[in-house]
């Protein structure tokens, strides 16, 4: 009986922990001023600039990020942008899929603002 209640404890104070920290392989939220998200988002941003006929778009300030281990690293970006014609402030979501062993690179899977 003791070494059940010794148990329950134990995996109480884990799952705990693991909530604290997220889930394993789920999605963390990453410093939106970290300097080498803000490089990969630029570098996305860029390579989606060159292949869309959609006016081109300047990252202005990042909102919100998380990262997720995947097959390489999974961003998703919360961003404000302005429209490099126009100079419409708009609202972005981007996701970013970082495989250094894969070109073009980095290379955005899910993108849109309004």
């Amino acid at each position: 009986m003791a070494t059940a209640s010794v148990l329950s404890v134990l995996f109480l104070l884990v799952a705990l922990a693991a909530g604290q920290s997220g889930l394993t392989g789920g999605a963390s939220r990453i410093n939106p001023n970290d300097p080498e998200l803000r490089s990969i988002l630029n570098n996305a941003v860029a390579a989606q600039n060159s292949q869309s006929n959609d006016e081109p778009i300047r990252v202005l300030a990042i909102q919100r990020a998380t990262s997720q281990v995947v097959s390489g690293t999974l961003y998703a970006v919360d961003y404000i942008a302005s429209g490099q014609r126009s100079g419409r402030i708009l609202r972005c979501h981007s996701e970013i899929l970082d495989q250094p062993w894969t070109n073009p690179q980095p290379k955005i899977v899910k993108h849109r603002c309004n």
